[in-house]
């Protein structure tokens, strides 16, 4: 399970570094604008994952519970649970892409300005947000209905589908960025349409295989169902997801605009390397998700008795990959900055320096994210995560890196460092609240 959602998450993000590559290649603002446009995705996207967690625990508790009582039929309580689970889902996801397409459709300039002052910047973004907001919807109904699969064990699909987006979004950024093939030259527009169709695709294949091919949940094959106390249930242990998710992603959108105003090539050299890091990243996310599916079809199905042996050897396999993805990260990084020609030295130079603060902070990403957003929410607690991101992303962070880059004026690179750093801190927490044991709650109802 880990192998197919560390390869969906890296195909995804390989998405990601290729428009970052081919913007990179077309101009510097082009770059620049369409990752400050990403910065309003991203937060849509951690909230539409928080969705998508809050249906994965619920429905693999259930599932768990289901193969626990050895049963196969679709049409039992449990499976019919798991489904009312997904149509909240649906319905949250939709109503979050709609708040956030309507966000950046009336006031697109202000969101942007959040970010930067460049005029030159900004135009670009607006460009490049003008098309992308078309996609929040399918990208916010596929995370759920990957979650939803993701809880019954069946992940190869997601990896299928993050395939066929690459090839589509590479192929699209080649003609559309740069004009081939009779195409007109679109710039950053070109690249917007190509990630829109993509996704648009991956959307399809995701509702095709639920109609078609799923044997386990049967999704579309039910009639919808809206349950209320379900959604009482889910509300209750998805809300601190959610928040801590959009918390999450506010915080980083906040780096972002910290960098931002730090001058042009922070920006650019953020870009560049917050795309080497999520290739690496992606593993994590990977160990996340499979861990939490994990950790909960355990708890639902009352395997309580293997959990502590499992959760110790996945701790230290969590330390294992952090140290392998922080060497490989700090090999591939010179390669890949010399597929930017058309990027400042000046923002080439900083990149490396992210980069190599990257490798240092990796390694306590890849301890504390799947103790705390894997096992710890996997076994039933959902608020932990959001306390300890209140405490240090927003008591600690937040004011350290606006004092460091407005008030103590340091180098760039140790303001980034700052920002970053919290990663090294979550993972003395994450190693007491993992070892005490005090996070396994059952959230189904008998």
């Amino acid at each position: 399970m880990t192998f197919f959602l560390s390869a969906q998450n890296l195909i995804i993000l390989f998405v990601g570094l290729v428009d970052n590559v081919m913007l990179g290649s077309y101009s510097e603002a082009a770059l620049s604008g369409a990752a400050l446009a990403n910065q309003i995705q991203f937060i849509l996207q951690c909230v539409a994952l928080a969705i998508g967690m809050g249906v994965a625990l619920f429905a693999s508790q259930y599932w768990g519970k289901q193969r626990a009582l050895g049963q196969s039929d679709t049409g039992t309580a449990e499976m019919q649970a798991a489904r009312d689970a997904g149509n909240i889902g649906i319905l949250l996801a939709a109503a979050t892409a709609l708040v956030f397409f309507l966000a950046v459709t009336l006031v697109p300039g202000p969101c942007l300005r959040l970010f930067t002052t460049d005029e030159s910047i900004i135009a670009e973004g607006l460009r490049y947000l003008s098309i992308i907001r078309f996609s929040y919807l399918f990208f916010a109904l596929s995370n759920v209905f990957f979650a939803i699969l993701r809880s019954v064990e069946v992940v190869h699909i997601g990896t299928v589908s993050s395939i066929v987006s690459l090839a589509v979004n590479v192929t699209l950024n080649y003609v559309l960025i740069f004009g081939h093939w009779g195409a007109p030259r679109m710039g950053i527009a070109g690249a917007a349409v190509a990630t829109c169709i993509a996704r648009f695709c991956e959307f399809g294949i995701a509702l095709g295989y639920l109609w078609f091919r799923d044997k386990r949940v049967a999704f579309l094959h039910y009639r919808f169902h809206f349950n209320a106390q379900m959604l009482r249930d889910l509300a209750k242990a998805t809300a601190p997801i959610m928040l801590s998710n959009g918390l999450w992603g506010v915080s980083m959108a906040l780096h972002t605009g910290i960098l931002g105003h730090l001058g042009r090539e922070a920006i650019a050299a953020s870009s560049i390397s917050n795309s080497m890091f999520q290739m690496i990243n992606v593993f994590v996310e990977g160990c996340a998700s499979a861990t939490a599916v994990i950790v909960a079809n355990a708890v639902g199905g009352g395997q309580l008795r293997d959990i502590k042996k499992q959760v110790r050897t996945m701790q230290v396999l969590f330390v294992l990959l952090g140290v392998a993805g922080a060497l490989i990260l700090f090999a591939m990084a010179k390669p890949i900055l010399l597929l930017y020609p058309q990027v400042d030295p000046r923002s080439l130079e900083l990149a490396w320096q992210f980069t190599l603060v990257s490798c240092v902070t990796f390694i306590g990403t890849a301890y504390q994210v799947p103790c705390n957003c894997g096992i710890v929410r996997g076994g039933g607690d959902t608020r932990f995560v959001l306390y300890m991101d209140l405490v240090l992303c927003w008591l600690y962070v937040a004011p350290v890196g606006l004092l460091a880059a407005f008030v103590w004026k340091l180098p760039t690179v140790w303001v980034y460092f700052l920002l970053r750093s919290d990663q090294l801190l979550k993972c003395f927490v994450a190693f007491v609240k993992t070892n005490r044991y005090r996070w396994i709650h059952v959230l189904i109802r008998e």
